[in-house]
């Protein structure tokens, strides 16, 4: 098979209250959302039927992030 010399680009966008964003155009915070987002969504795919799987409301209390 011949070599090809043509780049392939990718660009991921998000729904922001915004408008479309490009995910490289994110904040730190937004983005570990997404990816907790993402992970719900395959986990919760990927154990369909077995177990539910939830992203928490507020980070801060979360069982690793609880400062009590």
């Amino acid at each position: 098979m011949p070599e090809s010399s043509q780049e392939i680009r990718v660009n991921a966008l998000v729904h922001t209250p915004e408008g479309l964003k490009d995910v490289d155009e994110l904040s730190g915070e937004q983005k570990r959302r997404l990816g907790g987002l993402i992970l719900t969504v395959w986990m919760n795919e990927l154990f369909r039927g077995r177990a539910v799987f939830t992203v928490p409301e507020d980070p801060s209390r979360s069982e690793t992030g609880s400062s009590k």
